[in-house]
């Protein structure tokens, strides 16, 4: 599998990135337990010129992780279809061995802490005395950490893909045609518990922003992963069968290809929009204290991006329900 242009490709990135973050280590340890920004000695000069190059160039590597997932995701649900037998799609590719979701999950974990020192440096750069250096090299050690975990688990799910291995796809998710009535009928409850739990928590979660401070922030914090899990069961049981238009088909990643318009982009993507908005909230409320103007004006467009993700991903989801019941 090492030898397919596309995982290549990959493993480019992979590498050109763990440079930057291995050239950036050791100088992001000396400005962590040297930075004296009170110091005019050339030490400090030295520090806040490579502060400045650091940054920079972690810009650059974090950004191209990101767009990492999204390549992993054409590979796992374009190309390898083509490669491995028996898969049609990631659904089939993810599971020809015990590292294929495991790496999915990882990167996705990953893309939130790179957004997180991404925003921290972009506060921290945007003040003139630099009041989240050098706090903010502790995210870097953190996305050192999970990067090399994402290839390790990565490099371990390509030399899994054996070429003799007849991958089990979709058909593991309809599984529940060859069960009891009683069965079907409990599992059709479960899904509308999930979907009561979808539209309910959404409309509390846009009460909470509306009026986002004191101990609202840390209920929608709570509320977050509920609604995330209830959302992700609603899609998968529910919502994809409207954009299919079968009622046994309830795969998450063919939604993702050009015949359904790439709705899985648009879906996710507003649900990304949401998540991260969050995250900046949750990143900017313990920070701002260390900011010259508290950054209002921030946390009011943040919530604004907040609401207006979370109220896409709702309407979108309706939407191709209402389009067949109506």
């Amino acid at each position: 599998m090492f030898a397919d242009l596309w995982i290549i490709s990959l493993f480019v990135i992979y590498f050109a990135c763990g440079f930057l973050f291995l050239w950036a280590l050791p100088a992001g340890i000396k400005i962590l337990f040297g930075w004296d920004f009170s110091s005019s000695s050339e030490k400090q000069l030295q520090l806040e010129k490579k502060n400045y190059l650091i940054s920079a160039l972690l810009q650059y590597a974090f950004f191209f992780q990101i767009i990492l997932l999204l390549f992993f995701l054409q590979l796992i649900n374009v190309h390898l279809p083509g490669v491995i037998k028996g898969a049609m799609c990631a659904a089939g590719t993810l599971n020809v061995n015990g590292y294929g979701d495991l790496s999915l999950y990882i990167k996705i974990a990953a893309v939130f802490i790179y957004l997180s020192f991404l925003f921290i440096n972009y506060l921290d750069q945007s003040e003139a005395d630099f009041p989240l250096t050098p706090q903010k090299y502790y995210l870097l050690f953190v996305a050192v950490l999970i990067f090399m975990l994402d290839v390790y688990v990565t490099v371990s799910y390509f030399a899994g893909i054996k070429p003799d291995i007849i991958a089990a796809c979709c058909s593991v998710n309809f599984s529940l045609n060859s069960v009891g009535a009683s069965s079907i009928q409990a599992f059709s409850e479960y899904v509308k518990t999930a979907l009561f739990v979808f539209y309910g928590l959404g409309a509390l979660i846009l009460l909470l922003i509306e009026k986002l401070k004191g101990y609202r922030f840390f209920i929608l914090l709570v509320l977050s992963p509920l609604f995330v899990f209830a959302d992700v069961v609603a899609l998968q049981y529910h919502f994809v069968k409207y954009i299919y238009g079968m009622p046994a088909h309830n795969c998450l990643f063919d939604i993702f290809w050009s015949e359904y318009y790439f709705a899985g982009y648009l879906i996710f993507g507003t649900l990304a929009v949401y998540l991260i908005s969050l995250l900046m909230l949750l990143l900017l409320q313990f920070v701002k204290n260390k900011l010259a103007d508290g950054r209002l004006n921030l946390q009011r467009k943040l919530k604004w991006m907040a609401a207006g993700g979370l109220i896409g991903h709702l309407l979108i989801l309706s939407l191709y329900w209402l389009r067949w019941i109506i």
